[in-house]
């Protein structure tokens, strides 16, 4: 998953994704999926809602209220 994200490169051959290739169209390919690590990249206490709110929030979505809050 990590490879077909971007988050780390391959060390031989070529991975795609609706026929990009993960290295040289890695923006293009992330527009086609959507991948969460299960830990986020920044804060290693936040929840996944908490880390899903946080970019919609940084991107200028509505504000999305969280499950039980």
């Amino acid at each position: 998953m990590r490879i077909l994200t971007g988050y780390l490169p391959a060390t031989a051959g070529t991975a795609r994704i609706a026929g990009k290739d993960v290295h040289t169209a890695s923006m293009a390919v992330r527009q086609n999926i959507g991948y969460l690590p299960e830990t986020p990249p920044l804060y290693p206490e936040m929840t996944v809602s908490g880390f899903c709110i946080l970019w919609l929030e940084l991107r200028g979505s509505a504000r999305v209220i969280a499950p039980g809050k």
